[in-house]
């Protein structure tokens, strides 16, 4: 009986660790998308509430004659810093906010700076949004609040903006004392 008992365990132990490896080995097929950074950073679909322009109140500073941001799949254009082609990205959060996060690739706009503006080329950035609606959200770039944040992370971050999107998704994020001031924006309707 202990034979059998013995033999019966070594039995379920071997048939556990197979489907364990199984298990991981099958987790990763050839049909999974090159694309996913993160299993939750993902490309900002058109289909999505954020597409689209964006106004956030202060007509002085709209950079677009009747808008101030816009955003689709493959282009974020701000007041700050201009429209930059590149493929967006988005993380959500929760069903109303999140982050996008895009490659700079046009620094034209970039006169705020005493660095470079060519270092900033390839350079990845991020924007938060919150209470996104399809006609509202609140939303603001990546400028640390000194108040809350180490100032050696905006040593850190190069001026907000970091070498991969891998290290955007760490490093830009409210926790970390980026966002701090979000402004309410309505969506443009043409």
């Amino acid at each position: 009986m202990k034979n059998a008992l013995r033999a019966f365990g070594r039995a379920f132990l071997s048939a556990l660790a197979l489907s364990l490896v199984f298990g991981f080995v099958s987790c990763k097929t050839d049909d999974d998308e090159s694309e996913i950074i993160y299993e939750y950073v993902l490309p900002l679909e058109e289909s999505s509430d954020l597409t689209g322009k964006w106004n956030d109140g202060y007509t002085a500073y709209n950079s677009y004659t009747d808008y101030d941001a816009a955003f689709s799949a493959d282009l974020m254009e701000s007041a700050s810093y201009g429209a930059q082609n590149s493929k967006v990205y988005q993380r959500k959060v929760s069903d109303t906010s999140g982050y996008l996060y895009y490659q700079i690739s046009d620094t034209t706009n970039f006169s705020y700076s005493d660095k470079d503006a060519s270092e900033y080329l390839n350079k990845w950035y991020g924007v938060f949004y919150k209470d996104l609606t399809s006609s509202s959200v609140s939303m603001c770039d990546a400028y640390p609040s000194f108040e809350t944040s180490d100032p050696d992370t905006y040593k850190i971050a190069d001026y907000h903006c970091f070498d991969s999107l891998e290290a955007a998704v760490k490093g830009l994020t409210v926790e970390a004392g980026f966002f701090a001031s979000p402004v309410a924006f309505s969506k443009v309707t043409e």
